[in-house]
């Protein structure tokens, strides 16, 4: 079979599971398969392995196996951005610059949100949470926690894999090395005025919170040296020792 065949059952096996309302579909047998797109053993199995990469289906032998749908995990996608990015040499200041707009963007659409038990996720968060201000691990987790509470009432499933991607990127660096509590308290300070304005559904206060939040992280970063440096950058350095790095 030429190329442009395979690709074309390839096509419409992606389209066909995308189309699923439920996770873990079964989608019948190898056999079966074969039949409904009318492609050979040899090819099947090569769209088979193509759409098991994209995370699309899953494969079970023996009894009761066969082939079934599946959902792509933001995880799954975001970590081999992150790589990506990367690999393309992307530095910690490209990422504050694309993840301010975002997260300001996050922001208004929650605050716009019609529903009024929706607009009150971040102040419950909030309340729900024991941080510990000495800690830089516990407020990464906390940062990323309420971040994602923001992007999943805003209702844009882009906006939540493109905050994802930026997360996992971060993850490659020591992004953080400005902490300090007080600096902590002042980032918690716009982050519970966020919380309210969006529970008030008052967009325009909530962007200019989270550009706030977003500014004094940046703030942090910016007092390091890595902001303008990739990764390999980071791992020559460190490799080097401080005595050669200069």
């Amino acid at each position: 079979m030429s190329r442009s065949n395979l690709q074309q059952a390839a096509n419409e096996f992606r389209h066909w599971v995308l189309t699923l309302d439920d996770e873990d579909v079964f989608l019948g047998s190898e056999s079966d398969l074969i039949d409904r797109f009318n492609v050979s053993r040899p090819t099947f199995r090569q769209v088979a392995r193509l759409l098991e990469q994209e995370q699309l289906i899953s494969i079970r032998r023996g009894p009761g196996g066969g082939f079934f749908s599946r959902r792509p995990s933001f995880d799954g996608i975001a970590h081999m951005m992150s790589i990506y990015l990367v690999a393309q040499r992307a530095r910690l200041s490209d990422m504050l610059q694309v993840g301010r707009p975002l997260l300001v963007e996050a922001a208004r659409l929650a605050a716009n949100n019609s529903s009024e038990l929706a607009r009150r996720a971040p102040s419950i968060f909030l309340q729900s949470q024991q941080l510990e201000l000495e800690s830089r691990t516990s407020f990464t987790r906390h940062a990323i926690g309420f971040n994602n509470t923001l992007v999943g009432i805003s209702d844009n499933p882009m906006l939540g894999i493109f905050m994802e991607i930026i997360q996992a990127f971060a993850g490659h660096f020591d992004s953080l090395r400005g902490f300090t509590p007080d600096r902590a308290r002042r980032y918690l300070t716009a982050q519970r005025r966020l919380a309210l304005a969006i529970r008030e559904g008052d967009a325009e206060i909530a962007a200019v919170m989270a550009g706030r939040m977003s500014d004094e992280l940046a703030s942090w970063v910016k007092e390091d040296t890595s902001e303008n440096q990739t990764f390999a950058d980071l791992v020559g350095s460190r490799r080097r020792g401080p005595s050669e790095n200069t």
